[in-house]
């Protein structure tokens, strides 16, 4: 019988790689000529709207700068003061002119549109006629971005208005700070997107309405004439951000194909735009050229590549398949136990790393054992206890963490039951069993006691996984712990702490509350007897000893004074009532009214927004607002009436409090009195102080500290904002829901 001999795996690879070659130049030859050139210019296309969205996102964000300049030099305190002199305004507009040196000139305006202030000091006291930007900033009172973009006569430039409407500390608005902005900044931007095809490329800006605001070609026609493509453009937009089309114009006699690209203004950040779009013509052979060009390429390329892959084939087959023999020949050698071979393949490819790789796994059995003892010196120097048990339950292995905390020598525990080591209420198949133990693969973090050799319990925690070979059937169990004595140690200790110091804080508490009580007895009879011994002997003293009496009755009264804020001080906690829904509204409005007399006495005013209802003590919170009302009251100035103002928001959670998903109440009490120095934040919530003396303004220097007390007992927090003769705000956060019970 004839035998026919196997083709070789030379020829084999070579047909191959000669198969692989010719598809491949097959598949280059028919994207090029079928598909490549489509492809390609999508992808310009794609690149030139991408030009054309980075061009007015960068105008965007130019605006929003603009935005953002305008916005701040609008609110400076100099310039929102309605006492600064014109000499004063014009010195800060240059100040910021130096600072944005963007600017052409920054000037001011009332509202009937005159200019009251100008960086270039011309035109003062003249009105200006009422154009876009005017009626922006002083009719509807918004800030203007770029509504007006003309020549300035007086510039003898083309600019770009910015104005923002002026507000003083009241919010009422009383003038413009209008800013002008060269156009070249526009320039500047859409240059670069004009700039990828040169000369061919037109670049025009037109706003929501079809006008004209900004072309390449025609910069003297800026805002007085409409963009004659806008029909057919806003057609093709269907409110796209970006898109293009295709469309045939006359240029010099001649048809030539346009591609038209689009791209919508979106805004930046708090600017939300003009509704302005950038819109940019390339002729198509222009824009395409690098398509077309690149096709050529490749068609005049393609066929000598082949032509030349076909001779590399043939010696790549050649220098592959010798080292492959060798390393054939080698790992027979490997398996009839001729270990340690070295192969001496000199080559950087994949066939240089497989005898690397074939190198040091011929050396790596030959250190099998070293490894292994490695492996060994590693598990025995853990810090935690490992002990591997087999399916059993026997150990197999203990590492030296292991043994030193059992007290055990490793021949005492290897081959013993696991369960020696755990309390009859911790063996390990008692809660798990194998099968179960299998099936969720794991227990993770688990506390249990551990049995020491001298029967010493020690809790450590605990995790146990199935240890399972390559094809994941089981093999053992492996068993970590980590010791935590000093963990409970410390955790009952701060347990012991917590208990005694709450038994210390009701012991405090009660002992103020009965100290207070006993202290009123004496301090009656105090004032009680001064009474009669004025009543009969008061005629009969000269005027120092009726000074020395009068001294004693008013220190007496005083002393009532702080003993009764004690005592308040203390009920916050001691006569604390349940939680229940309390409408803060109605309770601003109980106190408003119990206030009265103080209020007509000041001329005062108290404005109380809508309030939240939430959960509270209705009494503690009556008693809140009382101390904080009556505060701004009294500290008013000598020549205003006290205006309050107290409103609210919602928020949700708070970062230092445990009901993170509650939502929570901010309220605020604000007025225009005497106000304070916040550096004396924290002392003005402690209790009996005081920023005022007594001669001043009355009290007993308790409110405050009453107020932190209630707020902390509803889970809430109070802090104040304030400056010295600016008024004072005092912001008080508190849940809207409570878990309910008396805290």
């Amino acid at each position: 019988m004839l035998r026919i001999k196997p083709i070789s795996f030379k020829i084999k690879l070579t047909l191959l790689m000669l198969g692989i070659t010719l598809a491949l130049g097959i598949s280059i030859f028919y994207i090029v000529y079928v598909s490549n050139a489509k492809t390609l210019e999508v992808q310009i296309t794609r690149r030139l709207e991408g030009m054309a969205q980075i061009t007015i996102d960068a105008i965007d964000r130019m605006l929003y700068e603009r935005f953002t300049n305008i916005s701040l030099i609008a609110s400076d305190p100099i310039i929102s003061s309605r006492i600064s002199s014109p000499e004063l305004l014009t010195k800060r507009l240059i100040e910021y002119r130096n600072v944005y040196k963007t600017y052409a000139s920054l000037s001011f305006f009332d509202l009937n549109r005159i200019r009251i202030a100008d960086t270039s000091m011309m035109h003062l006291g003249r009105q200006h006629a009422a154009v876009q930007w005017s009626k922006d900033a002083i009719d509807n009172k918004r800030v203007s971005i770029a509504s007006d973009i003309r020549l300035a006569e007086d510039l003898k430039i083309i600019v770009i208005y910015f104005a923002s409407p002026v507000k003083d500390k009241n919010g009422n608005v009383f003038g413009v700070v209008v800013a002008r902005m060269p156009i070249g900044k526009l320039y500047d931007i859409t240059g670069k997107a004009a700039g990828i095809h040169g000369e061919d490329t037109s670049v025009d800006l037109v706003d929501k309405n079809g006008l004209l605001l900004f072309s390449g070609y025609n910069r003297k026609g800026i805002l007085k004439e409409n963009f004659d493509e806008w029909e057919t453009i806003e057609k093709s937009m269907m409110n796209k951000k970006v898109g293009s089309i295709r469309r045939y114009s006359h240029h010099m006699g001649l048809k030539e194909e346009n591609i038209t690209v689009f791209a919508n203004e979106e805004g930046y950040q708090d600017f939300k735009g003009n509704g302005w779009t950038l819109i940019m013509h390339i002729p198509t052979a222009k824009a395409f050229a690098p398509a077309v060009e690149l096709r050529d390429r490749v068609i005049a390329v393609s066929l000598p590549i082949i032509i030349f892959s076909i001779f590399i084939v043939l010696f790549f087959a050649n220098s592959v398949v010798k080292p492959i023999i060798q390393l054939r020949d080698a790992a027979a050698e490997v398996g009839r136990g001729n270990l340690g071979i070295e192969l001496k393949i000199k080559s950087r490819d994949e066939i240089g790393e497989l005898t690397d790789s074939f190198n040091k796994m011929s050396k790596s059995l030959q250190e099998t054992t070293v490894s292994r003892d490695y492996v060994d010196n590693i598990v025995r120097s853990m810090a935690e206890t490992l002990i591997v048990a087999s399916l059993d339950g026997a150990i197999k292995t203990a590492n030296r963490s292991a043994l030193k905390l059992l007290g055990y020598r490793e021949e005492e525990l290897v081959g013993k039951p696991v369960n020696m080591i755990f309390t009859a209420e911790e063996r390990l198949f008692k809660e798990y069993d194998l099968n179960n133990l299998i099936k969720i693969d794991s227990i993770r973090d688990t506390e249990k006691i551990y049995v020491a050799k001298n029967r010493r319990k020690i809790p450590v925690l605990f995790s146990a996984a199935i240890l399972s070979d390559n094809n994941g059937m089981p093999q053992g169990i492996v068993c970590v712990a980590q010791d935590i004595t000093e963990i409970k140690s410390a955790n009952e200790r701060l347990q012991k702490f917590s208990n005694e110091l709450q038994r210390s804080n009701k012991e405090l508490e009660q002992f103020a509350y009965i100290a207070s009580h006993d202290l009123q007895e004496p301090l009656r009879k105090i004032k009680a007897f001064g009474e009669r011994l004025k009543a009969k002997i008061s005629n009969a003293l000269d005027a120092q000893n009726r000074d020395y009496l009068e001294r004693m009755q008013n220190a007496a009264e005083r002393m009532e004074g702080l003993i009764n804020g004690l005592l308040t001080f203390s009920r916050v906690t001691t006569s604390a009532q349940l939680f229940v829904s309390v409408d803060l509204k109605k309770v601003v409005q109980d106190v408003i009214s119990d206030l009265e007399v103080r209020l007509e006495q000041t001329h005062g005013c108290i404005e109380a927004d809508t309030l939240p209802v939430i959960d509270a003590d209705p009494l503690q919170m009556r008693q809140l607002f009382q101390n904080l009302l009556s505060n701004a009251l009294k500290f008013h100035k000598k020549n205003e009436p006290p205006l309050v103002k107290v409103y609210s928001s919602l928020l949700k959670g708070m970062a230092d409090k445990a009901l993170s998903n509650n939502e929570f109440c901010q309220i605020i009490v604000e007025d225009n009195g005497i106000g304070f120095d916040e550096k004396y934040l924290d002392r003005i919530f402690g209790v009996f102080q005081r920023l005022h003396s007594r001669s001043e303004y009355e009290g007993t220097g308790i409110g405050l500290a009453v107020c932190r007390k209630i707020v902390e007992r509803h889970g809430g927090t109070i802090t104040a904002k304030s400056s010295v003769g600016q008024g004072a705000m005092f912001i008080v956060g508190l849940p809207v829901k409570q878990k309910g019970g008396k805290i």
